[in-house]
C-alpha cells in the first residue's frame, strides 16, 4: 500500500487528453494519461493534467474524475502548430507555475508526455526541484529514419536527445522503446523504467457479435475488417488500402476506417475490392461495439510506441494482424489471437488477411481465448508499476540529480 498520497502535475501541453481520438494529434497516449490518471485518482492521490490545447466549450479548468483535473494554461490556441510550442515553452512553464502557485498547489513529482510537454516539464521540475518522468511516445530519430511523413524538425531532435539525459527518469512501454532511447537518444539504461501501457477490461470485454452490428448499423452477414488509427503515414492505411484492392470478400463484406478528423458516410468500391466505409474519430466509449462486431483487427503501421488499438481489440476478444513494430511482437501469439506480418508488402499483407479469416472461420482464435491472452493488461495493474517508479525516485531533495541546464539554441530557458 502506497504510504502517502501524492500530489502528481501530468504535462499533456500539444494535445489536450478530452480531444477526439483519432485526430491529428489525439490517440494512444490521450488514452493512456486519462486511464492512469482516473486509476490514480481512484486511489486518493491529487492529478493535475496541463494542456494548452482547449477542449470545445471548455473552461480553464475541469474535473475529468475523483482527485483528477485538467487545466489549460497560456493562450489556449488550437491552432498553433505544435512544433511552435518549443518556441513557447518557457512561457508555459511560467503559465502552469503561477496557476499552482495562485492555488497553493505544491506537487510531488512531475510527469510530462511527448517532447514538448517534456521542455516544459525540465524547467517546473529545475524551479520546484522536484523529479521528473519523461514518456516520450515517439522519437524523432526513429520517425525520421522510417521516412513515414515529414521529418521531424532538428529542434525535436535535440531537444530529446537533453531530456534523455538529464530526466530522472524515462518510461518506455516496450523493451523496443528502451532500446531505441538508449540508441537514438543516448540514454542511460538505468534511467529507464519499463511501463507497458494497459486496457479497460470492463469496458473492453467480449460481446455477441451480431448484437454489435445490430447495434451499429451494420450488416449482420459478410467479413467485417477494421483499422482503427490517426490518419498520420506511419499508421499504414495507405498500405491497407493498397491491400483491399486485391480482396474479393462476399458482400456484404466492407473495410471500416476510424480515425481523423471528418467522416465520410462511405466511399467507392477500390475497383476491384471491398467497400470502404470511412468513419472519421469516434469516442473512446464506442470503439468496443466496433471491435466486437468486427471479424479482425489489421494495424499495418511502420512503426508503433506501443499500439494501443491492439490491445484494446484483443482484450474484446477480436484477433489482430499487425506488422512486428512496438508491443505487437509481445502481444501477438500466432495461433492464439492472430498473425504477425512477414511481407509487409500490399500484396503480402491481402494474403495475410485471407489466411486469417480462412483460420477464423474455420474456428480458430475462439474470442474467449483471444481475451485471456491480455489478461495481465488491466489499467490497475499499470498504475501499480507506475507508482512503483514514483516511489524510487521520491527522495529528500538534496538526494536529487543535480538539473540540467539547456544549452543555448533550443529556444528554452528559465527566466
Amino acid at each position: 500500500m502506497w504510504p502517502k498520497k501524492l500530489a502528481i502535475a501530468i504535462l499533456a501541453i500539444h494535445a489536450n487528453p478530452l480531444a477526439a481520438l483519432g485526430s491529428r494529434d489525439t490517440g494512444g497516449m490521450s488514452v493512456c494519461i486519462r486511464e492512469l490518471a482516473a486509476e490514480l485518482g481512484a486511489r486518493g492521490h491529487r492529478v493535475d493534467i496541463y494542456t494548452a490545447r482547449p477542449a470545445g466549450a471548455a473552461g480553464p479548468e475541469m474535473g475529468l474524475a475523483p482527485g483528477v483535473r485538467l487545466v489549460t494554461v497560456g493562450e489556449g490556441d488550437a491552432s498553433v502548430p505544435k512544433a511552435e510550442l518549443a518556441g513557447q515553452a518557457a512561457s508555459l512553464a511560467r503559465a502552469v507555475a503561477r496557476q499552482a502557485a495562485a492555488e497553493g498547489m505544491v506537487y510531488d513529482l512531475v510527469h510530462s508526455h511527448y517532447w514538448l510537454s517534456g521542455l516544459v516539464g525540465a524547467l517546473l521540475a529545475r524551479e520546484w526541484r522536484l523529479p521528473h518522468l519523461v514518456s516520450f511516445h515517439t522519437l524523432a530519430a526513429v520517425k525520421n529514419r522510417l521516412a513515414c511523413g515529414e521529418d521531424e524538425p532538428p529542434a525535436r531532435l535535440a531537444a530529446e536527445a537533453f531530456l534523455a539525459r538529464h530526466c530522472q527518469r524515462l518510461l518506455a512501454s516496450t523493451c523496443t522503446e528502451r532500446q531505441e532511447l538508449i540508441d537514438s537518444c543516448g540514454a542511460s539504461p538505468e534511467r529507464i523504467a519499463l511501463v507497458p501501457w494497459g486496457v479497460d477490461r470492463r469496458r473492453f470485454c467480449l460481446g455477441d457479435q451480431g448484437e454489435a452490428r445490430r447495434q451499429l448499423g451494420l450488416p449482420g452477414a459478410g467479413r467485417l475488417l477494421l483499422f482503427v488509427g490517426r490518419p498520420a503515414p506511419i499508421k499504414g492505411l495507405e498500405r491497407l488500402l493498397a491491400a483491399c484492392r486485391e480482396l474479393a470478400l462476399p458482400a456484404p463484406s466492407c473495410l471500416l476506417v476510424i480515425g481523423g478528423d471528418e467522416p465520410a458516410a462511405s466511399g467507392p468500391p477500390l475497383s476491384p475490392g471491398l467497400p470502404v466505409l470511412r468513419l472519421g474519430g469516434k469516442d473512446h466509449r464506442q470503439l468496443p461495439l466496433y471491435y466486437q462486431a468486427a471479424d479482425l483487427v489489421i494495424l499495418p503501421s511502420c512503426w508503433e510506441s506501443f499500439g494501443l488499438a491492439a490491445l484494446e481489440a484483443l482484450s474484446c476478444g477480436t484477433p489482430v494482424l499487425a506488422t512486428p513494430v512496438g508491443a505487437m511482437p509481445d502481444l501477438l501469439h500466432p495461433g492464439r489471437n492472430g498473425l504477425l506480418l512477414g511481407d509487409t508488402s500490399p500484396a503480402g499483407l491481402a494474403q495475410a488477411i485471407r489466411r486469417l479469416l480462412d483460420r477464423i472461420g474455420r474456428g480458430h482464435f475462439p474470442r474467449p481465448q483471444v481475451r485471456s491472452s491480455v489478461a495481465g493488461s488491466s489499467w490497475s495493474q499499470v498504475a501499480d508499476r507506475l507508482l512503483a517508479e514514483y516511489a524510487g525516485l521520491l527522495l529528500p531533495p538534496a538526494a536529487l540529480p543535480p538539473p540540467g541546464r539547456m544549452e543555448a539554441g533550443q529556444g528554452v530557458a528559465w527566466r
